[in-house]
């Protein structure tokens, strides 16, 4: 997250690329209810020297959201991790699909239940059999 290219950035987001130790630099970009988290896991990464994978929302240039799945992989020089390299990938169309699923099964799911529920309501009891 530290370098980034400008014009890919620029492209996707609309913000220029703040340099590494300005607050908060792509973090305009992170949607607000995602970013807590967002730097929760970064650090995680950080500290443990691991792969960083989070998916969230980064805002467009027209004010959307778009969902993205970030990786960054520490790259250790002598032992000491000294850069990341990463890339995000826009997810959002996968994500309006799911949204639309579940949605679907949803309204598939009332729509069974109600008929089924007049069937079964209107079912006379059995009666109780006696030995």
């Amino acid at each position: 997250f530290t370098h980034v290219t400008p014009a890919s950035w620029l492209a996707f987001t609309g913000l220029a690329v703040d340099s590494p130790d300005e607050e908060p630099g792509w973090r305009h970009a992170v949607h607000p209810d995602d970013r807590a988290k967002v730097l929760e896991v970064w650090a995680q990464a950080l500290e443990r020297r691991t792969e960083y994978v989070h998916q969230h929302r980064l805002r467009r240039p027209d004010g959307t959201y778009a969902w993205v799945v970030s990786r960054g992989v520490p790259i250790p020089r002598t032992g000491l991790v000294r850069e990341w390299i990463g890339m995000m990938t826009d997810v959002t169309d996968r994500m309006l699909v799911e949204e639309a699923r579940e949605r679907f099964i949803a309204i598939l799911g009332h729509d069974l239940r109600a008929p089924l529920a007049a069937i079964f309501s209107a079912r006379p009891s059995s009666p109780a059999t006696t030995a």
